[in-house]
């Protein structure tokens, strides 16, 4: 049961119980994970009747355009249990071009993040020029270490310190932090029952001002 602020019809409700809004995360993973699983295997389906390599990852933004679904739409969790992601000043659905913005920035902060990493993910180019590695020096295993090595100390060469990644993620975190206070700050809420006709009224008054 939700506690509303107040008695007036303008009230706005306060966020939803916890516990509800652990449920419907723990919907959302469970869904989401299904739904990666999925893909992943397909991806690596089709890359073996190819004959080729697959990394079996997500499509390039697939992550972000879930997140702005989640918040203009909502998620499976959300509607099975009846929450719902509103502007925490104005008590509606978040402005898109707000929810652009926030996760826009997201997006561009982790990819630096990643370019800070100490140790960068192997490429395609590099997985390329390894299996040819391989098979230039399949019978000679003196040649191959040594190809190896090189390839070992390129690498090392080219990485970045220790400490660029966490004061990277930092950095991030704040700013993340900091674009989502200052746009677009969110509350869940109960969609359903009082809490949500209190909420709508106070939507509607908001558009008519």
């Amino acid at each position: 049961m939700i506690v509303v602020m107040g008695t007036r019809d303008d009230a706005i409700p306060r966020p939803a119980p916890r516990a509800l809004q652990t449920l419907g995360a723990a919907i959302d993973m469970a869904v989401s994970g299904g739904v990666a699983w999925l893909w992943m295997r397909r991806r690596r389906e089709r890359a073996s009747a190819n004959g080729a390599m697959s990394s079996a990852r997500l499509a390039p933004g697939s992550g972000l355009a879930l997140a702005v679904l989640r918040e203009q739409l909502g998620s499976p969790g959300g509607w099975i249990v009846g929450l719902r992601t509103v502007d925490s000043r104005t008590g509606q659905r978040v402005a898109l071009w707000r929810t652009l913005a926030v996760l826009g920035g997201r997006a561009l902060t982790a990819r630096l993040s990643r370019r800070l990493a100490p140790v960068q993910v192997m490429s395609d180019a590099e997985r390329g020029e390894l299996r040819a590695v391989f098979d230039r020096h399949s019978g000679d295993h003196e040649a191959l270490e040594d190809e190896l090595r090189r390839l070992h100390e390129q690498r090392r060469r080219h990485a970045k310190p220790v400490w660029q990644m966490p004061a990277g993620v930092l950095a991030a975190a704040l700013v993340n932090r900091w674009l989502r206070r200052r746009l677009a700050p969110t509350m869940v809420i109960r969609s359903r029952g009082r809490a949500g006709e209190l909420t709508a009224r106070t939507s509607a008054r908001s558009r008519r001002a």
